[in-house]
């Protein structure tokens, strides 16, 4: 079965009505509320009543001193011209100086290309005595590197490294023999 709860609200006495937001003679607790509300409610709609509703200008003006640093802002517009025509002077001529440098390696180029390679070209560059000096320390190394060859093979030989070519010479020698 449900429950059924019933709910009751006591609207406040009249005199209590009254002394709070007053009646049409003396004024209550609440008197600006009282008249806030009848305000809203006969003016509802109109321009300007509310900020719905509103009709003015919506964005502040400037201040003098804004007013003032823009004018000054706008007065200087213009006078940095003179940098800007010389820094357009000043890129024209490096870009003719570089047309000017490329047709030149262009033309470097093409003479190039007529010349003939000589493959012995590069001794008329080689300097005689680098050259007598680098033949001398390469004939060093090449004795000095048969020495060392030799000394190496040498002590290999007489501590015993090629035994097995000794044994088979040895057998060899000992079956002629016989």
């Amino acid at each position: 079965m449900a429950e059924e709860s019933t709910y009751s609200y006591q609207y406040p006495a009249e005199g209590i009505l009254n002394m709070l937001y007053g009646t049409s003679g003396p004024s209550g607790f609440f008197p600006m509320l009282q008249s806030y509300y009848s305000n809203q409610l006969e003016n509802m709609g109109g321009a300007d009543s509310s900020p719905y509703t509103y009709t003015g200008e919506r964005i502040a003006g400037f201040a003098p001193r804004e007013d003032y640093a823009m004018d000054m802002a706008d007065s200087a517009v213009g006078q940095y011209q003179p940098y800007y025509e010389r820094q357009r002077q000043l890129a024209e001529q490096g870009i003719n100086v570089a047309q000017q440098g490329s047709e030149e390696a262009a033309r470097l180029y093409r003479d190039m290309g007529d010349a003939q390679y000589d493959p012995s070209s590069y001794t008329a560059y080689e300097d005689p005595y680098t050259d007598a000096v680098t033949n001398k320390i390469i004939e060093d190394l090449s004795k000095n590197t048969a020495m060392q060859s030799q000394g190496l093979s040498a002590n290999q030989v007489s501590q015993g490294a090629f035994w097995f070519s000794r044994t088979c010479f040895s057998r060899r020698i000992t079956t002629n023999d016989d």
